[in-house]
């Protein structure tokens, strides 16, 4: 009796050929370049490769920040990420993050999952494949780094899709206007980057100028911006402004040493053309006590949110310009390492208006050398009305090995 292979297996098949006639394609044309390339002065290029494997289930209901119908999903979301490195000498170099990613369970075709894909910000190139969609699997593949970098003798050029931080915000960058982190994600440390020209001029051995351009197919959707920092009297200061997605913004951040503790503020102040400008700050506290562990707090005012549950826009948040809907906030972050190989922690974002919060207990254990378990939960506490209230609780698991 022949094999019968299921629609979503065969799907996956088909994809797969095609991505490895496709990628195989890209990679002969990356070698081909590297072979004809002339090493700086004699020097051989250098090349490094590694990455990690990753498996995320989530048992959840409807994602923070989204307002769809309830209903509890299975998320099976698994990622390979090739990190390769490149170096032609000692002033230019390269790097590509490239990943494949397959989403399996029937959140791949909800509402709240087709809302997400709809909300997030676009990218001026187009780095990212849908290879095969269907019912219950969405198999992906996307360029989550690719840049040069150019080191003059007194400039740094990176042109591509990168990650610039602006900012010393530990939960919320108001100054980080170009690739902004949404606190209430699950893998925040996986943070989109912006297909940008990124110039950096060092002036003395504490102070930098930055300009970045980002550009957009249409005009509010470019941004260009400048940042100045410098070190005076044991405090790293900076000033940043420019015009992002069609708004002009303004601010500084500070960070410096008290009492053992870091302490670091920010602010930015943006200008609306129907003039309903709004301020967003932070202020942050972090310290690591004897035996290892570590205690951090963050205050934050958020303008552009409101006092009441009555008066939440969520409109604001479907656009990308805002991540949280209230207008004073306090983040705190826990961890401490129980043994040597565990370690556990508690994340939290309380929304002070409307008395809601979310809560995150975390344990991770290093299994063996590089690979790391973690076991974790979004706790959503309020009222219905309120922003994390009347969602349930999220609760994932994460297996993950680096090479």
């Amino acid at each position: 009796m022949p094999d019968r292979a299921t629609p979503i297996l065969s799907d996956l098949i088909t994809a797969a050929r095609q991505s490895v006639r496709l990628r195989g394609l890209l990679w002969v044309i990356a070698a081909a370049l590297m072979a004809t390339t002339t090493p700086v002065e004699g020097q051989p290029l250098r090349a490094e490769v590694g990455g990690y494997a990753k498996h995320l289930t989530i048992n959840a209901g409807t994602p923070v920040g989204e307002f769809v119908e309830a209903e509890r999903y299975w998320i099976n979301l698994s990622r390979l990420r090739l990190q390769s490195w490149l170096d032609a000498g000692d002033w230019l170099s390269a790097r590509a993050d490239f990943d494949t990613e397959v989403l399996l369970g029937s959140y791949a075709s909800s509402p709240a999952y087709r809302l997400s894909q709809e909300l997030e910000r676009p990218t001026f190139a187009d780095l990212d494949w849908r290879l095969s969609d269907g019912r219950n699997h969405d198999l992906q593949q996307r360029f989550h780094r690719l840049y040069a970098t150019a080191d003059f003798d007194a400039v740094r050029l990176r042109m591509g899709r990168q990650r610039i931080h602006w900012g010393t915000g530990s939960i919320w960058n108001p100054t980080d206007v170009l690739n902004p982190v949404d606190p209430t994600q699950i893998e925040r440390a996986e943070e989109r980057g912006v297909d940008a020209v990124h110039v950096s001029v060092p002036r003395g051995v504490y102070s930098n100028i930055e300009l970045a351009f980002a550009p957009g197919w249409t005009g509010t959707a470019a941004s260009l911006g400048a940042r100045a920092s410098t070190f005076v009297r044991g405090t790293d200061v900076s000033v940043m402004g420019g015009r992002f997605r069609g708004r002009t913004i303004v601010g500084g951040d500070f960070a410096a040493t008290w009492r053992g503790a870091g302490i670091s503020g920010e602010a930015a102040y943006t200008f609306r053309d129907d003039r309903s400008n709004y301020l967003r700050a932070i202020l942050n506290a972090d310290h690591m006590w004897s035996g290892g562990t570590r205690t951090m707090v963050e205050l934050y005012l958020n303008g552009l949110g409101a006092t009441s549950p009555d008066d939440y826009e969520p409109e604001l948040l479907l656009d990308g310009e805002a991540f949280n809907l209230g207008r004073h906030y306090v983040a705190g972050l826990v961890s401490h390492p129980i043994t040597p190989l565990l370690e556990g922690s508690f994340y939290t974002l309380f929304n002070a208006n409307d008395q809601s919060a979310l809560l995150g207990p975390a344990l991770q254990y290093s299994m063996a050398q590089d690979l790391d378990l973690q076991l974790a939960a979004y706790l959503l506490v309020g009222s219905d009305e309120s922003e994390f209230g009347g969602r349930g609780a999220i609760y994932f698991a994460t297996l993950q090995y680096y090479f």
